[in-house]
């Protein structure tokens, strides 16, 4: 019977273990489903004209000039560790997805730049550090997926999916904050399912509460027992 209760003690603080290990979904949009002229939610738009089409996000340099086109989201200021991950359509031009930005517009960012001396390339960013890694990037017009990922001072760039960063960099200079999009002035170029996880999702009460009367349960259990 004590091996019994061991084995189900164990087993729940395992449980309890294993669930604390899940991630949360800390924001994500498609962009889909909005009206004509309507932005996303929680967004601000910082400079240029922004317009959601066919269910992906772009910046129209037509509608006002060519100046770089930034937005940022509003409510992501408090995170830390993270990933996001955006698709990226481009025709030409610089197109950048930033994480743990500050209220100022600071920051980490991954960088798709195409130029005639250096091809087409993905470059990670820190505003005021400057370039922390470089790699190469398909200049075929098609869209792909671009994760930013951040754990402690561990920053890691990857692409369409892929198991093994295509950057890898270490900094520390910014510790938190939330994520935005920045686009060169004068290139029609659109975002797409952005997705956030992160910080382990915190267990609900009600899981507690049963796991700690189950133990509480094991225990008095196994008193009885080795008192009689």
């Amino acid at each position: 019977m004590r091996v019994k209760l061991g084995i189900a003690a164990g087993l729940v603080l395992a449980a309890i273990c294993m669930s604390s290990a899940a991630f949360a979904v800390l924001y994500q949009d498609d962009f889909e489903g909005y009206l004509p002229g309507e932005l996303p939610a929680s967004w601000s738009v910082v400079q240029g004209a922004w317009e959601i089409l066919d269910g992906t996000l772009f910046y129209d340099p037509w509608n006002q000039g060519t100046p770089p086109g930034k937005m940022r989201y509003n409510e992501g200021y408090g995170w830390t560790d993270y990933s996001v991950t955006a698709t990226l359509l481009i025709t030409d031009g610089d197109a950048y997805i930033g994480g743990r930005i500050n209220s100022v517009g600071a920051g980490y960012y991954v960088r798709r730049l195409i130029s005639d001396q250096y091809g087409s390339k993905l470059e990670l960013r820190g505003t005021g550090i400057g370039g922390l890694g470089v790699a190469d990037f398909p200049n075929d017009w098609q869209a792909h997926d671009i994760t930013l990922s951040f754990e402690g001072s561990s920053i890691k760039v990857f692409v369409d999916g892929g198991a093994t960063p295509v950057i890898s960099a270490t900094n520390s200079v910014y510790t938190g904050g939330t994520i935005g999009v920045t686009v060169g002035g004068g290139y029609f170029i659109g975002y797409d399912d952005v997705v956030v996880t992160g910080d382990p999702v915190p267990e609900p009460s009600g899981i507690v509460a049963f796991a700690g009367s189950l133990l509480g349960l094991a225990g008095m259990l196994r008193r009885r027992i080795i008192a009689g």
